[in-house]
């Protein structure tokens, strides 16, 4: 028989798991900007 706890996980984890995947979106949207803007700041420097 199925547990009723594992079939239904808490609330709170289910809200800190959340929180966990929007911060690393956030962390992987910052890093990608980043490496956007580095790599056309080179390309600006290397032409001058």
């Amino acid at each position: 028989m199925v547990d009723p706890f594992k079939a239904f996980p808490e609330p709170h984890a289910v809200k800190l798991r959340r929180i966990c995947v929007a911060q690393v979106v956030v962390s992987v949207s910052a890093l990608t900007s980043t490496a956007v803007l580095l790599s056309c700041l080179t390309i600006v420097v290397n032409k001058l």
